[in-house]
């Protein structure tokens, strides 16, 4: 969230559904890195050019345990401001969008985000903030 508590969002064209998507910016531990939330902020500078200091690992989850091993990790990164540039991939074309939070609540609730796992982590969010603040 950005310090104006807007949501940073990234559209992308996702190849599996042949559609350009609304998400949440992530990624995956890369050599060397130990946290989620060291994770979270490379991904997040590297997709957006947004940074801070404050991130929070908030849940855990297995996102399908039938046939796969991975965890994804909900990290809650606040206080957030553009300080630089994306840094994409060769191939990844990202547009960034920052979002009210009250309008990504009705949007969740419309059922506008399909990535399952970025929903999730909305919801694990949404409680966090409506306990903690």
């Amino acid at each position: 969230m950005t310090k104006n508590a807007e949501l940073i969002l990234v559209r992308q064209y996702r190849h599996g559904l042949g559609k350009v998507l609304l998400e949440l910016p992530c990624g995956a531990y890369e050599d060397g890195e130990a946290t989620s939330t060291t994770v979270a902020a490379r991904e997040l500078a590297e997709e957006t050019g947004f940074t801070g200091n404050h991130f929070t690992e908030i849940a855990t989850f297995s996102p399908n345990p039938a046939n796969h091993s991975n965890l994804s990790h909900v990290v809650l990164a606040t206080d957030l401001e553009q300080t630089q540039s994306q840094n994409l991939d060769f191939g990844e074309n990202i547009e960034v969008v920052l979002m009210p939070l009250k309008t990504v609540q009705r949007e969740l609730e419309k059922g506008s985000f399909l990535q399952a796992m970025h929903v999730a982590a909305m919801y694990y969010a949404f409680n966090y903030l409506e306990r903690f603040g």
